[in-house]
């Protein structure tokens, strides 16, 4: 490991996760949900040799006043706060852009090869297209992989890959890091792979290495009573490391499939949500059409009688004038035959075509 932090705080430790962050007043902006940031530079702190918690970096950087620790109101660190606690500590900002370049990305490798912690922000949920932002520390990165980051991340208190936080929209570490800020300060006085222990710890763990030796003595194959057996002891050992990264790793990929599922829960939830919303507004109108249509059968009814006097008033117009009409065409013949019978009277055939003419001007008319 190139960076060993010496505690690995979690922003959700009871101890501390329902206090609110910074200047907030809301008491949703709590430690639990938002103090991942405070808790990654109280774990940074802790490596340069500075006893800090979440609690009092967040007490320190509100004392510094507003603009200097948080900005005005909220819980948003100001950048160089933590310098303005521990001067000996320096904070160097870099904002990055999408992707993370070739040499923005060999400065944070280098960055992590010289001991030095690298905190960046980058996406917690890849599933949604926006930003949902968090901060995690660098501490290690696999050579053969550029995705394999070791992180150390405040939300659970854990040391795992970034590649936890990997999928979707930020399918790689050039697009999942939006910003990130190399830290330098006073060599920490752990070396080899020694780690710092709180002061309340150390009792529990010098009473536990006592209890260490009966647990060798029972599972080690001894050969000989007053003999070690150095290298069976480190075997043991091993056996026990190796199974307790399993488990993390395990655990860290069930954390990472539970997360997923939340996520899948909640866009199946919004739909649901949307399709029953579409389905109101249906009903909602096929219900008005309902009304609309109660309301006006009865004007229906009441044309439907006045449709049916005024056809039956054209038929008795159209019989009337179809009896006219007869009337007509025999009146017509009458006079034709006289006509007929007075051919040799010409002043009476005259008279007779004029009666007929006008007769007939009249009912076309």
């Amino acid at each position: 490991m190139r960076i060993n932090l010496p505690i690995l705080y979690s922003q959700k430790d009871s101890r501390w996760a329902s206090l609110i962050l910074g200047f907030n007043t809301n008491r949703q902006y709590s430690f639990a949900g938002y103090s991942c940031l405070i808790t990654n530079l109280a774990a940074i702190c802790r490596y340069f040799g500075f006893e800090e918690t979440p609690v009092t970096i967040n007490d320190k950087l509100k004392d510094l006043g507003t603009s200097k620790g948080y900005l005005p109101g909220t819980g948003n660190y100001v950048y160089g706060g933590i310098t303005n606690i521990h001067k000996q500590i320096k904070e160097r900002v870099t904002k990055t852009p999408m992707p993370l370049t070739d040499t923005q990305l060999s400065e944070i490798r280098a960055t992590l090869d010289d001991e030095k912690p690298v905190m960046v922000q980058l996406d917690y949920n890849p599933r949604t297209a926006g930003l949902d932002s968090h901060f995690v520390t660098l501490v290690d990165y696999n050579p053969g992989d550029e995705n394999d980051f070791t992180i150390f991340d405040p939300n659970d208190g854990r040391l795992k890959s970034l590649k936890a936080y990997l999928g979707w929209f930020r399918p790689s570490a050039r697009k999942t890091i939006e910003k990130y800020i190399i830290y330098d300060g006073p060599r920490s006085q752990v070396v080899g792979n020694t780690v710092a222990v709180p002061v309340d710890t150390f009792p529990i763990l010098v009473h536990g290495a006592t209890e260490w030796g009966k647990v060798v003595a029972e599972y080690l194959p001894i050969k000989e009573a007053e003999h070690t057996f150095f290298d069976e002891i480190q075997k043991v050992v091993n056996g026990y490391k190796s199974g307790a990264t399993s488990a993390r790793n395990r655990v860290v990929e069930v954390e990472a499939d539970y997360k997923m599922s939340e996520t899948q829960v909640a866009n199946l939830l919004k739909e649901l949500a949307e399709t029953r919303a579409e389905c109101q507004r249906s009903v909602k109108l096929k219900e008005a059409e309902i009304i609309a249509l109660k309301q006006a059968a009865p004007n229906i009814e009441k044309l439907k009688s006045e449709y049916l006097g005024t056809i039956a008033a054209l038929e008795d117009k159209l019989k009337t004038a179809q009896e006219d009409n007869g009337i007509k065409n025999v009146e017509i013949s009458r006079l034709e035959v006289v006509l007929k019978h007075a051919e040799g009277d010409q002043e009476t055939v005259s008279a007779f075509r004029k009666m007929i003419n006008f007769i007939k001007d009249i009912w076309q008319d």
